[in-house]
C-alpha cells in the first residue's frame, strides 16, 4: 500500500506528484527541485535523519545540520520539501523490510517543516512511529498528527512566518514549542542556520534510549 501524506489544515497543499502532473519538471524546478545530498557518517550509522528544505532550497541550514549529524554518526539526507511523498513511501517500505534505521527523524524548515510533519503523519497512519520531528518555522501546518514520538518546534515572531504547534486528535507523543521571539536576530530566513539550535537537535536525536 502506498503511503499517503497527512495534510493537516491545508488539504489543498500541492504534492510533488501533483506538480509534476500539472506542470512537469519545470514546475518542480521553479520551487527548488528535489535533488538530494547525503551526509554519511564515518562508520555504521547511529540513526537516520531526513532533512527537508523549503521553497527554492533556501534552507541551507539543513545542509549544515546534516553535516553535523553525520559527524555524530547519523546518516543524514537533505531533500527539497517536494520529495516528502516519495520519502514517506520509501521509509514505509524500509520499515516493512526491517531496514528502517533507528532513531529515525524528519527535520525541516519553512515549507520543509510542513513537509516533515506530513511525512511523519503519513507513516503514523500506517502504524510507523517517527522518533523525532524537528520543525523550524512551519508556515501552514499548525497541528501535529499521530505518529511522532517527539516533536521539537522552533519558531519566532519576528515576521509573518512561524507558529506554535498543537496536537491533533490521536497524537500521543511529546510536543515542545520553543518560542524564539526574544532573540531579535532570529528571523524566518536564518532560524534554520543557528548552531545552538542544531546542537539541541543533535542532543534530542541521540538522547539515551532514543534508539527505538
Amino acid at each position: 500500500m502506498s503511503c499517503r501524506p497527512y495534510r493537516g489544515r491545508w488539504p489543498e497543499r500541492p504534492t510533488r506528484r501533483a506538480l509534476l502532473r500539472a506542470g512537469g519538471p519545470l514546475a518542480a524546478a521553479a520551487l527548488g527541485g528535489c535533488g538530494a545530498r547525503v551526509a554519511a557518517p564515518p562508520g555504521p550509522p547511529r540513526g537516520h535523519a531526513l532533512l527537508l528544505r523549503g521553497i527554492a532550497n533556501l534552507s541551507t541550514g539543513m545542509d549544515d545540520l546534516a553535516e553535523r549529524l553525520a559527524a555524530a554518526g547519523c546518516l543524514a539526507e537533505v531533500h527539497n520539501h517536494l520529495a516528502a511523498d516519495e520519502l514517506a513511501d520509501r521509509s514505509l517500505a524500509e520499515h516493512r523490510a526491517g531496514r528502517l534505521l533507528r532513531p529515525f527523524a524528519a527535520i525541516g524548515h519553512s515549507l520543509g517543516a510542513d513537509a516533515a510533519l506530513a511525512l511523519a503523519g503519513a507513516l503514523g497512519a500506517e502504524g510507523v512511529e517517527t522518533d523525532l520531528v524537528v520543525t523550524f518555522d512551519p508556515v501552514w501546518t499548525g497541528t501535529v498528527p499521530p505518529g511522532p514520538r517527539r516533536v521539537l518546534n522552533f519558531f519566532q515572531g519576528a515576521d509573518v512566518w512561524g507558529r506554535p504547534l498543537s496536537p491533533a486528535p490521536g497524537f500521543a507523543g511529546r510536543l515542545d514549542n520553543v518560542d524564539l521571539r526574544a532573540l531579535r536576530a532570529v528571523h524566518h530566513f536564518n532560524i534554520d542556520k543557528d548552531p545552538s539550535l542544531h546542537a539541541e537537535v543533535l542532543a534530542a536525536l541521540l538522547a539515551p534510549g532514543r534508539g527505538g
